[in-house]
């Protein structure tokens, strides 16, 4: 469904058709997952949360939030080596390409760290470390600013392309 056919909001994809092939490959790659991996829906303010979840359930969590235009599966390399010291949380961000709602929350609120804090909530995690690439890491920088009341680590995100560019040239 294009975010376009939900009351006037910008499009994730660029046809219907577009985005029902590129969930059918979304599902082969979450059906190749190189670990054994549990689906969960977490309900948030900004609508459903696909997370994929793996390793020791004892283990310390890691949170993993992909960048702009992907989804949990660009983690596909590194899960099997994160899951034998982690329990994995591999987030679908709202608002992009993977399992979780078309909703985008306004960049410029404090809806994002809402979000975040809705789905650490609904995942029961008072805590974590977190890795992220370019909106997965801002995602994660605004989620520990907006939440003093979690403990919070970050082993380590990239947040490139997330800031305002100036137009101008040199």
């Amino acid at each position: 469904m294009t975010r376009a056919s939900l009351g006037g909001m910008t499009a994730i994809y660029k046809s219907e058709a577009g985005g029902r092939e590129l969930r059918e490959r979304y599902l082969r790659e979450l059906a190749a997952w190189p670990v054994p991996a549990e689906h969960v829906r977490v309900p948030t303010r900004e609508g459903e949360t696909f997370v994929l979840v793996s390793g020791p359930r004892d283990a310390p969590p890691l949170v993993l939030l992909h960048g702009s235009g992907a989804n949990a599966s660009m983690w596909r390399g590194d899960v099997a080596t994160w899951s034998r010291h982690f329990r994995v949380y591999a987030v679908d961000l709202v608002g992009e390409p993977g399992l979780s709602a078309p909703s985008r929350p306004a960049l410029g609120s404090g809806a994002v760290a809402a979000w975040l804090d809705d789905v650490l909530d609904g995942l029961g995690l008072t805590g974590a470390a977190f890795a992220g690439t370019s909106l997965g890491g801002w995602t994660a920088c605004r989620g520990v600013a907006g939440c003093a009341s979690r403990r919070w680590r970050s082993p380590g995100w990239t947040r490139s392309g997330t800031g305002r560019r100036s137009t101008r040239s040199s």
